[in-house]
């Protein structure tokens, strides 16, 4: 008979904690189905407006403003596109694209290498933008300026501004202004 009786609170005691479950279950579920209806609600009572609100969405992540000065490359699937973008709005497809952007600003240099003074101002052709992100990185000027420099100087210590002017265009960057300066010659 205490058999019995045991078995007969253990049966209680598992309908108990059922119970709990399944209510903590129910109101789970209740909450599913609440946001799930005014979902369908929203969808099938009103699909203009959900229509309209999806596209702002959309629009929003997928207008781009390039800045004044600057110019953007695009960038697909992490891959460089040979797209580039002008100043001003732009629309790329949100979550395949990104936008790459570049200051195309004129920018001065002056760096010292053997005692030989080198002064530079310079400016990255935009058209030559996605060669040199790709070849040089978006930190080009330490890559690309300060390395060529540095290789010329040092492989020519004679060299005027022209070779160097010309070893920087054929890699993308356009020289407004150079100048070299030698240290002046010890008198004896």
């Amino acid at each position: 008979m205490e058999q019995a009786k045991a078995m007969q609170m253990l049966d209680t005691t598992a309908q108990i904690a059922e119970l709990k479950t399944s209510k903590a279950e129910r109101q789970r579920l209740l909450k599913v189905f609440m946001y799930t209806s005014l979902f369908a609600v929203l969808v099938f009572r009103f699909p203009l407006v959900t229509l309209m609100a999806g596209l702002l969405v959309i629009s929003v992540k997928a207008a781009i403003k390039v800045p004044t000065g600057h110019h953007g490359v695009k960038v697909r699937f992490g891959k460089m596109t040979s797209r580039v973008l002008n100043p001003g709005l732009a629309f790329v497809w949100p979550w395949v694209d990104t936008i790459e952007i570049v200051d195309c600003r004129t920018k001065r240099i002056t760096c010292s290498i053997d005692s030989i003074n080198v002064d530079l101002t310079y400016r990255p052709n935009p058209r030559r933008l996605p060669k040199i992100l790709h070849k040089y990185g978006p930190n080009f000027q330490d890559t690309l300026i300060l390395a060529t420099i540095e290789k010329t100087v040092r492989g020519n210590p004679k060299i005027d501004g022209s070779g160097l002017e010309q070893k920087l265009s054929v890699r993308g960057i356009k020289v407004n202004s150079i100048s070299v300066n030698y240290p002046p010659k010890k008198r004896t």
